[in-house]
């Protein structure tokens, strides 16, 4: 993943994560879900309304979501801006960035 950054400026790359952390949080969570549904369906996993969700804290603190599918399981780490996945061993399969490029946003009038 460093080298996708490696070709933004850093005023882009300050932009994108800017504009990230002031995505409001429904709408990042919604990109998340669809990311996950689009991962499990392309592995022949359960679709959303299959699998289940979980919230996850750490130290009292909001830390992510766990998507919980047969064969299979993703969790959102907010902070770090990724999704993994694990398969049902539970062996990280692979792992993707939850950022999302500044023109992707849709900012109220």
């Amino acid at each position: 993943m460093a080298a996708t950054f490696a070709t933004f400026s850093l005023g882009r790359l300050w932009m994108l994560v800017q504009s990230v952390t002031e995505m409001p949080h429904a709408e990042m969570t919604q990109h998340v879900r669809l990311l996950v549904a689009e991962a499990f369906a392309r592995a022949g996993m359960p679709q959303p309304s299959e699998f289940s969700e979980s919230i996850l804290i750490k130290g009292g603190n909001y830390c992510g979501r766990r998507f919980t599918g047969e064969g299979g399981h993703a969790i959102w780490f907010v902070e770090e801006n990724q999704l993994k996945f694990y398969d049902a061993d539970g062996k990280l399969t692979h792992v993707v960035s939850t950022l999302l490029p500044v023109a992707s946003f849709r900012r109220a009038a």
